[in-house]
């Protein structure tokens, strides 16, 4: 038991590493499938911390340019003042006012990077299908011919080589390739020029 983990597996979680590897080395296959999998779904699968600094855009909604949904806004600050927490709500993918205050402008006024948001973002637990995905990806990693695979361009040049799937097969294997399609993100980041 090595106790290493990612951010989604440990390396325990996979049971056919060739003999021989560290297990810094079985992590940093760990690491790179997770980045993998992120680039794919152009999404996180984890709770994380963020802190934007926006530009107002003089309206009472403004988008956050993050790359999974938001699970809570810890703070908010206009011209570097803090706002009250009853002003403000938020959605999974911005921030707007939630109470109407008579006699006041828009919530969040132009500027330039005039706007700070801090809170959560991705999700609350990783799905069971993402570990099931990395796992199948280090272990077809660790042992090529134990997935059925989608490869459709490849080039050799001396010792170095690379394989590389299309849009309907992005890491080659097909059993990952099938959930990772399901959950692609789709949504366009939106955010104040």
């Amino acid at each position: 038991m090595s106790g290493l983990c990612g951010r989604y597996i440990c390396v325990d979680d996979v049971d056919n590493w060739p003999s021989g590897m560290t297990d810094e080395e079985r992590l940093d296959v760990v690491l790179k499938v997770e980045a993998l999998i992120d680039r794919v779904t152009r999404t996180r699968w984890t709770t994380e911390t963020f802190d934007c600094r926006l530009n107002g855009n003089d309206r009472d909604r403004i988008f956050l340019p993050l790359d999974a949904d938001v699970l809570a806004v810890t703070a908010v600050e206009v011209n570097g003042a803090a706002l009250d927490a009853a002003w403000y709500a938020h959605d999974a993918v911005s921030v707007y006012r939630a109470v109407d205050v008579p006699g006041s402008g828009a919530l969040f006024p132009r500027g330039y990077n005039n706007i700070r948001v801090v809170g959560l973002y991705g999700v609350a637990a990783v799905p069971a299908w993402v570990r099931q995905v990395a796992v199948v990806l280090v272990r077809a990693h660790n042992e090529p011919s134990l997935y059925p695979t989608a490869y459709f361009d490849s080039e050799s040049i001396g010792d170095y080589s690379y394989r590389r799937g299309d849009e309907e097969h992005p890491t080659g294997i097909v059993e990952a390739d099938k959930w990772l399609r399901l959950h692609q993100r789709r949504r366009t980041r939106l955010a104040a020029p």
